[in-house]
This record gives C-alpha cells, structure tokens and sequence, in this order.
C-alpha cells in the first residue's frame, strides 16, 4: 500500500481540527467586553450610546427623566353637573320655629297679651289665640270668621271665633246670643234667676253639650223655646271674649222682704259680684 492511501484517512481528520483551530482563533479577537463596541469618542458609537473613557467602549447612554414642577390638580368639571347654591339659599335642616311662641292664631293662650293679635277665646273648654279677619276670610281649623257685636274702639267687629262662641257670655235679650250668626233656636238668652242672663248654646243635632252642661228644653227671656245647653252650676265664667267686650247682664238679691235688681259685668279679673242692694222695710 502507497503511503498515500495509509495517509487519506487521517488528511479529513487533519483538516477538520485545522477549521476549528481557525475558528477560535477568529473568536479570540473579539473584544473582551462581551461585543462592546471600541471607541475613544463618542461619535465613533450608535444611537442611544456614549463612549465609556476608561474602558473605551461604547455604553449606553443614562437617561434623566424631565422632572415637572408640581402643578395643582385642576378638578374635572362636567357641564350637566348643576351648580351649589349659596349658603344664604339653601334651607336649614330640621323644622322651623314654633309659631305658638309668637302667639300665633290657633296656639294655647291663658291671657290676650299671650297672642300675636291680643285676642284669647274659648273653644271648647280650651282657650286659643284669636285674631281679627273680615267676613268670608279664613281662620285655622276650628275657627270661623263671625260679629264680635261690638261697637267699642279698639275691638274688630269680627274675630276668628269658634261656632259656640257666644256660649255662656251676659246678656239682656235674645239678639245679643245670635250676633255669633247661629240663628233663632240656636243660641238665646236664659235667665239664670239672681245670678243674671246668660247665653244657653243649640245642643245640635247629637244633643251633646260641653262638659259642664246639660241639653235642656228652655225658654228664653224674650218667649222662645229650645233645645239648649244651660250651665250646671248656673255660675258662669268670663271667658276672654266676654272680658274683651266688658260684656254685662243685669242680676238680682232677694230676700223675705223682695228682690233688689242691680247689674255684674266682666272684669280683668273675671265677673264681679253683683251690686244689687239688699231689701229692706
């Protein structure tokens, strides 16, 4: 065998080791930084770079973000959003003042000074804060628009009354107990014998009366007859209506020689005694 055909075998082996060896050769010259550009300026590297003096390769460049003042944030405004009234517009929570503290129309009194108008009534058997109105205009619940009946200065010729209003009050004659517009057989003028005259109030369909009364067939100082509420204790009190209008009746004393007949009226105070004499021989 020819030294040539024992060497062939081994030719491909040398051949492939002398490609490798090249290789590595080739990879050796890259730079030690790991693919690093070289450079000793920084034009000599790409976008984004600066040439790294010391080691003399290119790096990236460190970017220094902007730093913004600080800028008060502006809230967004909507147009559909409606607009905040102003303090002075919006109303207060919870309810207002009580309106009785100013004596108001309708509100308990004991006295006139404790009402608005002056004017303190009875309703049945309660008193309330009146106030002076025209005939057709309106009171609070309870109350009506009727004639007081009075011809004194100061005093309205109608007050907001209650329908029984005249109930009780002094009298002399029939008329003086339907002034409240009640109408005959609605309220009329009894005779209460010593103590005086007195208006007895229509018992109404029910018959019922106010405590106090009884509903009884009567007859009136001027002849009528009717179904009326007469005071129990035929003692009856000035109610403020009646000391408003210094109301009065005529009244009696008797004893086994006669009867002396002198007058009573309300008071400040209430009704005053009655200033009959007493007879005598």
């Amino acid at each position: 065998m020819s030294l040539r055909m024992r060497l062939a075998p081994w030719s491909g082996i040398l051949m492939t080791f002398a490609v490798g060896a090249a290789l590595a050769a080739c990879e050796s010259t890259e730079p030690e930084s790991g693919g690093a550009t070289p450079c000793s300026l920084d034009a000599a590297c790409g976008p984004g770079q600066v040439c790294d003096k010391v080691a003399q390769i290119c790096v990236t460049a460190e970017v220094t973000p902007d730093v913004q003042p600080d800028t008060p944030s502006t809230p967004d405004v909507h147009p559909d959003t409606p607009v905040s009234a102003d303090v002075d517009d919006v109303a207060p929570d919870g309810p207002g003042p009580d309106p009785c503290l100013e004596g108001a129309q309708g509100c308990p009194c004991e006295k006139g000074g404790d009402c608005a108008a002056g004017y303190c009534v009875d309703v049945g058997g309660d008193k309330l804060c009146s106030a002076a109105c025209t005939s057709g205009s309106s009171c609070v619940e309870g109350l009506s628009c009727l004639p007081t009946g009075s011809d004194k200065p100061g005093v309205p010729s109608h007050l907001c009354l209650a329908p029984d209003a005249k109930l009780c009050q002094p009298c002399a004659t029939d008329q003086d107990c339907m002034d409240a517009g009640g109408g005959a057989g609605v309220s009329l003028c009894l005779d209460y014998g010593g103590e005086g005259r007195f208006c007895g109030g229509f018992c109404g369909e029910d018959g019922l009366c106010p405590d106090g009364y009884a509903c009884e067939a009567a007859t009136s100082v001027d002849g009528s007859t009717s179904s009326l509420c007469r005071r129990l204790d035929a003692l009856c009190p000035c109610d403020g209506l009646s000391r408003l209008l210094g109301l009065g009746t005529t009244c009696g004393f008797t004893n086994e020689i006669g009867t002396c007949t002198g007058g009573r009226f309300c008071g400040p105070t209430g009704l005053t005694d009655c200033d009959a004499a007493e007879a005598t021989d």
